[in-house]
């Protein structure tokens, strides 16, 4: 019998004529073959996932999967161009990369495991700036340390030319699990200025240059069955706009946040609901935020919505971080509605808070994220 995971655990779910920037999205991954332990644990399996236009499709930088969760595009540094995958994080700002001059142990590993495992080499930038800084932080369970170099930066056809980024010369585990695989750094789209943020992020670089004529980005996902084998290559972010094909899509709109300090895309929830709300239904009557994010496959809730809607859907089998349940409950279980500030309404149908690891087209989203008009925009689209 096929199975469907699910997770829940306050951030949920993903992702004009001008000039625009179109990066493609896709999978990016090592074929599963190279990580067999993932292949028998995953390959049956299904998992719960708890509007303006553009006129150029020429320059369009691919969203791949990374990291079988994540997802990544192709990016550049230095003069000439050093490749590398980055992974996107909405809520996220600082740039990072590994250096050649990391010669911890990890580092030390990947070169014996990865020949082509990308570092960034200094010396061979001639638009390289060092600086007098350095930084420490943790990213998907690794610690990341060095100094806080400038470069010339790029993905699809934008180029920032004094991009601040953690130069890392000391990458260690922090824990036994990871998630750092399939990509070799970050790349920031968080907004706002924060006092967490060590250097301002390449999309925050975007905005203060006056690089495009409307300060907003859009992000398709990769969609489609997901191949452990072959990865997708059908996601797009495009920068300045919205892909034409969407012209005529219903966008919901969501206005930002006003919770001060904070540079991560969020809007304020004001309540939650299972199916018609008898059994399970919330008003929040303090403020509540859901941030959306890239990075993570949970629909992250407050309280004990998380284990009642467990519960209630029969999910008791855990697989690594996830549960699963029988994929036929898809076909009886009721939505989950969340109505935001400003009085939009979306439901998320049970195909939709779950995700089946191995699976056919379904729906997904077309996310703006718009600081001029300080909103996220969302449309439903269906590739089947």
């Amino acid at each position: 019998m096929a199975r469907l995971a699910l997770t829940f655990g306050a951030g949920i779910f993903i992702a004009v004529d001008a000039v625009i920037y179109q990066i493609p999205l896709g999978d990016h991954y090592k074929s599963i073959s190279q990580t067999s332990h993932i292949a028998s644990q995953h390959a049956p399996n299904q998992y719960i996932l708890t509007g303006t236009q553009t006129n150029n499709r020429d320059q369009n930088t691919p969203i791949k999967d990374a990291g079988l969760i994540l997802y990544s595009i192709n990016t550049t540094l230095g003069t000439p161009p050093q490749p590398f995958p980055m992974a996107i994080d909405l809520q996220w700002s600082t740039l990072f990369a590994p250096s050649a001059d990391c010669h911890s142990t990890w580092c030390d590993q990947q070169r014996d495991y990865l020949p082509s495992f990308p570092t960034f080499n200094s010396s061979a930038s001639s638009s390289y700036s060092p600086s007098e800084k350095s930084t420490a932080f943790e990213y998907a369970g690794m610690h990341f340390s060095g100094p806080i170099s400038n470069d010339t930066f790029s993905f699809g056809s934008m180029l920032i030319e004094t991009q601040p980024f953690l130069e890392a010369r000391n990458i260690r585990p922090g824990s036994f699990f990871h998630w750092y695989f399939d990509y070799s750094g970050v790349i920031g789209l968080s907004h706002g200025e924060s006092e967490k943020e060590m250097t301002p992020s390449p999309w925050k670089k975007i905005v203060d240059e006056n690089v495009l004529d409307h300060n907003l980005f859009s992000i398709e996902l990769p969609h489609g069955p997901r191949d452990l084998e072959n990865p997708r290559t059908n996601g797009a972010l495009i920068m300045g706009g919205v892909d034409p094909r969407y012209s005529n899509a219903s966008f919901f709109h969501l206005p930002l946040s006003e919770s001060e300090g904070s540079s991560s895309w969020s809007v304020e929830v004001k309540s939650l609901t299972w199916g018609d709300g008898k059994s399970l239904h919330q008003d929040f009557n303090i403020t509540c935020t859901a941030q959306f994010s890239t990075t993570s496959p949970w629909i992250w809730l407050l309280g004990s919505w998380a284990e009642q809607l467990e519960q209630r859907i029969g999910a008791k089998e855990h697989v690594g971080p996830f549960l699963r349940f029988p994929c036929e409950n898809r076909e009886v279980l009721p939505d989950l509605s969340f109505k935001f500030k400003g009085g939009e309404m979306i439901s998320l149908s049970p195909f939709e808070y779950s995700f089946e690891m191995i699976a056919g087209p379904g729906d997904n989203f077309v996310s703006v994220f718009d600081q001029d008009e300080k909103e996220v925009r969302l449309a439903r689209l269906d590739h089947t």
